[in-house]
């Protein structure tokens, strides 16, 4: 149902503070902060989102769309149902592969394979 996804690291989400510093000053993170539901940062994704990388256009320091949508649904949280629709996405895969990301970076290890 809409049981929220249980993450480990409320504070930094398991990002490393470098990454997480970037992706807070970073334009397009800003613009994510102004969206605050689920369905909405999936029609950013799917506009935006291009690359399963962390950093977007060869850069070292700019944080990837998927980077930052993916830390805006961590502090908005997102349910079980919302996960799951994350990880069955047909038509992007990265969205799909945002669902993975929120689990790698938001569940405790070992509950992974109680999902």
């Amino acid at each position: 149902g809409a049981e929220a996804f249980e993450v480990t690291n409320k504070q930094t989400f398991n990002f490393n503070s470098m990454l997480r510093d970037q992706i807070l000053k970073n334009t397009y993170f800003k613009t994510l902060v102004n969206i605050d539901t689920f369905e909405g940062i999936l029609d950013e994704m799917y506009q935006y989102v291009e690359t399963a990388e962390t950093y977007g256009g060869g850069s070292t320091t700019v944080p990837s769309s998927l980077f930052c949508s993916l830390y805006r649904l961590f502090t908005i949280g997102v349910s079980y149902d919302e996960l799951i629709l994350l990880l069955e996405h047909k038509d992007w895969p990265y969205i799909r592969c945002c669902g993975f990301l929120y689990i790698r970076f938001g569940c405790a290890a070992e509950k992974l394979w109680d999902m």
